[in-house]
């Protein structure tokens, strides 16, 4: 009975410390991030961020930076809400920041518990579970999302949980519920409310396959309502980017350009499969050989979700990544994070009947099949190693680009303090980072969007350029300054783009320049 008990509190003590190891590199990157220099640079996150502070003063879940403040029906308000009590509880920005960024980061370790039960029902040694979100943790973009105030840390947690409760089947109705959680924390969780329940039907359990749709249900309908009743009737593409996903859908992206999105999308969504189990891969690797590395994670997932008779969470990764082959934004390793443990619980299993057999193991025929799908691609050693390298180099470059950041962050700031002692309360701005504007400024903001099929036409540039430039709501009369920056649209533009785009700005606007600072450039319009 002792040797029992000390076995099983051996077996605690290792899990306690892969689970404090697992969290030493996120938190390691979270303090060196603690002023969040990156906030805004989503984009998302400063949305929420406005969002929230509109929620903690009383006016509502508005966009309280957007010029008019409509009313928030882009974003579903479960994160918003959560850092609306640090906008109440501490008002003073920036120093709010850092306790916003407590916070949210304590998504992470809620996240690895609970894909630790996650993978345990689904029949993973709990050492070996704890081993995988060890290597989830490691990764370089679960790092950086911890280190800013982004919702996805907490809907993967949340997605996480809904999928252990369906799993086991006692709780379909809880399961539900957390789903619902998980929709209002971002809408991508909507193919859970058709995959959990088809995974009951499928196995016959109709009581449960009701009891999980009762429960998410309310959420769904209920911000379907919202959005319905408060979403602004516009059918400007500028107004439709903030407010409506469908709305901006349909306006810039036409049933001709369909195939394109489709294409890209796919070959995105296999890039980045690759890149979320070997960091970085897509930049080194041949297109073929990461299309053929992706192919074979997916393959491998595949066969270990069918061993380990994981239907939901499989079923639910299928309706997910189907979600974004259509979506007008290419998918990346951020939008894919849930189905991370998926693939690493299929691979560290592979792994493993790797090291039986090099110690002289049995291997069944169908155990050396699931193998050679993994390993086929690449060298024994290749993919570890390719592994181990994409984090350590992820790592070691963070630092540096929170350096840059505060930089660039420090111009901005220079012209956020000038445009508050200088321009009118009421005073308009078209700025790539409004929330941040706002935040700084009190005035109110909006961006000039690049179309969302910037993505795409890679060979038709100029129509995506020209419209940046024109600035049509500036020459309509209803913005009265432009802030223009050499980091405005990141991933939208190359770098020659953008210095193309700030060249055509100074030759319009150079002669009303009101202030500079450094290449951040406050231009006045015109428009009282």
């Amino acid at each position: 009975m002792g040797s029992v008990d000390s076995g099983n509190r051996r077996s605690l003590a290792i899990r306690g410390a892969l689970f404090l190891l697992a969290l030493a590199l996120p938190a390691r990157l979270a303090w060196q991030g603690r002023d969040v220099p990156f906030l805004g640079h989503f984009h998302d996150d400063g949305l929420y961020w406005v969002s929230a502070k509109s929620l903690a003063e009383g006016a509502g879940y508005r966009i309280a930076s957007l010029p008019g403040e409509p009313h928030q029906t882009k974003y579903p308000p479960l994160y918003p809400a959560l850092l609306a009590v640090i906008w109440k509880i501490q008002p003073g920005f920036p120093g709010n920041v850092t306790p916003a960024l407590v916070v949210s980061w304590l998504a992470l370790p809620a996240y690895l518990l609970l894909t630790s039960a996650l993978l345990t029902a689904m029949g993973v040694g709990r050492t070996r579970a704890w081993v995988i979100c060890l290597i989830l943790a490691a990764h370089p973009r679960v790092g950086f999302l911890g280190a800013n105030l982004m919702a996805d840390l907490l809907f993967c947690a949340l997605i996480s949980a809904a999928l252990w409760m369906a799993h086991r089947g006692e709780k379909p109705g809880v399961a539900g519920l957390l789903a619902g959680a998980a929709f209002l924390a971002k809408v991508a969780a909507l193919p859970l409310l058709v995959t959990a329940p088809l995974c009951y039907l499928l196995r016959k359990r109709h009581r449960h396959a009701a009891l999980f749709a009762a429960g998410m249900l309310p959420a769904v309908l209920g911000w379907t309502l919202w959005t319905m009743r408060r979403a602004p009737a516009s059918t400007d593409p500028a107004l439709l980017y903030y407010t409506n996903y469908l709305g901006y859908y349909r306006a810039t992206v036409s049933w001709s350009d369909l195939p394109l999105v489709l294409a890209k999308n796919a070959a995105g969504l296999l890039a980045n499969i690759c890149d979320l189990v070997l960091p970085a891969s897509s930049a080194i690797l041949p297109t073929a050989v990461v299309w053929l590395l992706a192919l074979a994670f997916i393959g491998a997932a595949i066969r270990w979700a069918r061993r380990a008779h994981a239907l939901q969470y499989l079923l639910f990764a299928a309706g997910y990544a189907g979600l974004f082959l259509f979506w007008n934004f290419p998918p990346n390793e951020r939008f894919l994070l849930p189905l991370y443990p998926l693939l690493l619980a299929a691979l560290v299993e592979a792994w493993v009947e790797v090291s039986d057999w090099s110690r002289g193991g049995h291997w069944s025929p169908s155990a050396i099949r699931r193998a050679a799908v993994v390993l086929a691609p690449l060298p024994l050693a290749g993919l570890p190693g390719l592994a181990i390298g994409g984090i350590c180099l992820g790592h070691a470059q963070l630092p540096g680009l929170y350096e840059a950041r505060r930089q660039v962050l420090a111009d901005h700031r220079k012209a956020y303090e000038w445009i508050r002692r200088n321009t009118p309360a009421s005073a308009n701005f078209i700025a790539f980072e409004d929330p941040n504007l706002y935040a700084y400024t009190g005035r109110r903001a909006r961006r000039q969007p690049a179309s969302a099929m910037t993505f795409y036409r890679l060979t038709d540039r100029q129509s995506i350029l020209e419209p940046l430039a024109a600035l049509p709501d500036a020459a309509a009369g209803r913005y009265r300054y432009l802030l223009v920056s050499p980091t405005d649209y990141p991933d939208e533009l190359l770098e020659s783009e953008r210095v193309w785009l700030r060249q055509r700005m100074e030759e319009r606007f150079g002669s009303r320049a009101v202030f500079r600072s450094g290449e951040v450039r406050v231009y006045e319009l015109g428009a009282k």
